[in-house]
């Protein structure tokens, strides 16, 4: 390893601190170890059209180059095109050698989010998505760009336009990742009623009609094994994360079929309907075959090769408060992207700047004990005898759950687990709530390895809500009565 010739202050250099004249935002939009440097981008706010952004690098001794090749704009989309060996980031398209080239912002107009290989000829062409609604076909090795749908923040200007972009826009009104994979292109909007979406290649994509739309919750990545460098094999499942109001969610696509599951929260500050504070949750390998999701506030151990039929393995490991936004292995470390400091809603702040932040993976482990709330039902009529969605305690030691029963009859709620995440449900305990908003609070009786939950009611009822309160350690006081 190179030798380090820069203090650091709790893994923060404060000669790699990043800003912009944009007076309003600077956050660092994704990092990338790639052909011996460590590349990254920062975005102001808003740059559809290029601007007050710089592409960025280093090596292991982290002097820092500012590329002049540097065309700016607000992106966060990286992907290593597999037939060519290029990093595209941003607006730039790097050769393993170093050599750097730039799309026009003026023809790959937007906020790119999303990068994934075209369906017709991922030889040379890649998709990218933009945050309103944009998507394009661009070529890594001519820079030419064909737009397949239009970006539609220049149609904001007036009401008029306002309600034409309406009419043939996807749902939601801030896009995030984008990935090919399972003979697909999947996309994702975290902003007023969300998106979850994917389209086949077939018919027109500028048309609504031509995108089959799998959910209409906020989701921010999708993703798969292989990561930035795209699906490793044709069966890899991809993983979805977004949230509603009850939960986490994780949306995963196996053999052409979606299944959705929960987990919980840390933090209800990034649940704000616009969805600027979920930018950007990730799922990233940091290390072969070692994976981090983040989400809501929490990091969590992700297995590589989990499946709706494989749902073992996720463990949580900390809390945190940083606004997060992408974070790559590098050396023996952990280098986190983030967005730090914003006049947004805080004019104490002089001015916005942000910074890389190295670690460890042991070091985020000791951040502090793992802590969750989530639900399966808020307030809800449900059937007889249909489960809940799954939802995750596996890792936790205390587990409590809240029901509430609504209908003006008793019930019982027969909670069951799936004990190893291979799919057999076992009955745990049966639960009596009583009728007319009745509540039970009781601690979860599980087996030993527990990893998922769900909960099945032996009559209809209605008004009925089931709430988890997970945490590490501690003790967990509980009403019996």
């Amino acid at each position: 390893m190179a030798k380090r010739s820069y203090t650091s202050f709790s893994g923060i250099y404060p000669h790699l601190a990043v800003t912009n004249d944009w007076h309003s935002e600077c956050g660092i939009g994704t990092v990338v170890w790639y052909a011996g440097r460590l590349y990254w981008i920062t975005y102001p706010a808003s740059g559809p059209r290029g601007g007050g952004a710089k592409l960025y690098s280093t090596d292991e001794s982290l002097a820092l180059h500012v590329h002049p090749e540097s065309v700016g704009g607000t992106h966060a989309n990286r992907h290593i095109h597999p037939a060519t060996g290029k990093l595209v980031i941003g607006l730039h398209v790097i050769a393993p050698d170093g050599t750097v080239a730039s799309f026009d912002p003026a023809r790959l107009f937007g906020r790119i989010t999303g990068t994934g290989d075209s369906l017709h000829d991922p030889a040379e062409w890649v998709y990218i998505n933009t945050m309103e609604d944009g998507f394009y076909e661009a070529n890594v090795n001519t820079l030419a760009v064909r737009r397949l749908r239009r970006d539609i923040i220049s149609a904001m200007s007036s009401r008029d336009a306002r309600l034409a972009a309406a009419r043939e826009k996807l749902f939601g009104d801030h896009g995030k990742g984008g990935y090919t994979a399972q003979g697909v292109f999947i996309r994702t909007n975290n902003a007023h009623l969300g998106l979850l979406a994917e389209w086949d290649g077939r018919g027109d994509a500028q048309q609504r009609s031509s995108w089959r739309v799998i959910d209409r919750n906020k989701y921010t990545e999708v993703t798969g094994p292989g990561g930035i460098r795209g699906p490793r094999a044709v069966t890899d499942p991809v993983w979805a994360l977004g949230w509603d109001d009850k939960s986490v969610l994780l949306n995963v696509r196996a053999a052409g079929a979606w299944t959705r599951l929960r987990l919980p929260k840390a933090s209800y500050t990034q649940d704000a309907d616009h969805g600027w504070y979920t930018e950007w949750p990730r799922i990233r390998e940091f290390a072969p075959g070692r994976y981090l999701m983040c989400m809501h506030g929490m990091f969590y151990d992700f297995p590589g090769q989990f499946t709706p039929l494989q749902k073992n393995g996720i463990r949580p490991l900390c809390r945190h408060l940083k606004m997060i936004s992408d974070w790559e292995g590098f050396r023996d470390e952990l280098v986190f992207a983030c967005n730090d400091a914003s006049p947004f809603d805080n004019p104490q702040c002089g001015q916005q700047s942000s910074n890389l932040w190295f670690t460890s993976y042991e070091n985020l482990r000791a951040l502090s004990e793992p802590l969750g709330f989530g639900g399966v039902w808020s307030r809800e009529n449900v059937f007889c005898n249909e489960p809940s969605e799954p939802f995750f305690v596996g890792g936790f030691d205390q587990r409590t759950l809240h029901l509430v029963n609504g209908d003006g009859s008793g019930a019982d709620f027969r909670i069951e687990c799936d004990k190893d995440g291979w799919g057999t449900w076992v009955p745990c305990q049966t639960v009596r709530v009583p009728a007319n908003n009745g509540y039970r609070q009781v601690a979860l009786e599980l087996p030993e390895g527990a990893e998922w939950v769900r909960i099945v009611l032996e009559i209809d009822v209605t008004a009925c809500s089931a709430f988890f309160h997970l945490r590490m350690g501690g003790d967990v006081a509980v009403d019996e009565t």
